[in-house]
């Protein structure tokens, strides 16, 4: 895998292609990708990049500098933390001028795996800011999967991914804010039984829901977020998890209509249901 500063190289002319190769590998150093002239290029699959110390229970961490452009092949991925032995973190440390990019070497839905925050994720230090991922789906079902971690994503685009753009579920807390999720085959956000805080999100152009939540997002936190332009409703829960939906969510130019679809469900906690410029159907 990368390991030292690749800083300021170029290339021209080779056969298969202006790129910088990365072998796909498990990482067992903490260490950071910087941008280059020539963007990275992840082939082969194990899990790669992979990013953890084995037994050390001891973080390691991958950090991906502002302005870096990473392509995925088929069957690639990120894998952050593996197995209950690799403990990981992953950082994409974007900036409004400089964000960082993830997509796929073949611009089509579910044609890399995308990131997978696994339950031995170090999620104090792991996040996401100013960054596009984009074309992911394949095998886990989303650009971004929070699996029982809580990173931290902000300021981010999840877009053309095969399934959702982004899904969160076990007991976790991630924190999603200033983000926006469009163009994905399925919702924009899928949240399963967990707390997640969604603030000043943008679903928009999803082929299902902006946001779709399960019995079990009752502590879930959904506040000022928008979705427009959805094959469905902007937002649908089960009716457990309205309590959720706690202020100025709005929409427009849903297919199904501009509502918060409640669904048929057992409401096993004490809530209130707040009022929101969309009504509750």
């Amino acid at each position: 895998m990368v390991r030292g500063r690749l800083i300021g190289n170029s290339g021209s002319g080779n056969a298969a292609g202006e790129v910088i190769e990365v072998r796909g590998g498990h990482l067992t150093t903490s260490q950071t990708w910087y941008a280059n002239p020539l963007i990275y290029r992840v082939n082969q699959r194990r899990h790669s990049p992979l990013v953890g110390v084995q037994q050390s229970r001891r973080p390691g961490v991958l950090t991906i500098g502002p302005g870096t452009t990473i392509e995925f092949a088929n069957n690639c991925g990120v894998a952050v933390g593996y197995s209950g032995y690799y403990y990981a973190a992953f950082v994409c440390d974007g900036t409004a001028g400089s964000p960082v990019t993830l997509t796929a070497v073949t611009k089509a839905p579910g044609s890399w795996t995308g990131v997978y925050y696994t339950a031995t994720t170090i999620s104090a230090q792991s996040r996401m800011d100013y960054t596009r991922v984009e074309y992911a789906g394949q095998t886990n079902g989303a650009n971004v999967l929070c699996e029982s971690a809580s990173p931290i994503l902000s300021n981010c685009t999840f877009a053309g991914s095969s399934v959702n753009g982004v899904r969160c579920s076990g007991a976790v807390t991630p924190v999603i804010q200033n983000c926006t999720s469009s163009g994905n085959l399925q919702d924009g956000l899928d949240l399963q039984s967990n707390s997640s805080t969604v603030t000043s999100c943008r679903f928009t152009g999803n082929g299902r829901y902006g946001l779709w939540a399960d019995t079990g997002c009752s502590a879930a936190h959904i506040t000022n977020c928008i979705g427009d332009g959805n094959v469905s409703y902007p937002f649908s829960l089960a009716a457990n998890s309205v309590r959720a939906m706690e202020s100025g969510n709005t929409g427009s130019g849903n297919t199904a209509g501009d509502v918060i679809e409640v669904r048929a469900d057992h409401v096993t906690t004490s809530q209130t249901w707040v009022p929101n410029p969309l009504i509750y159907e």
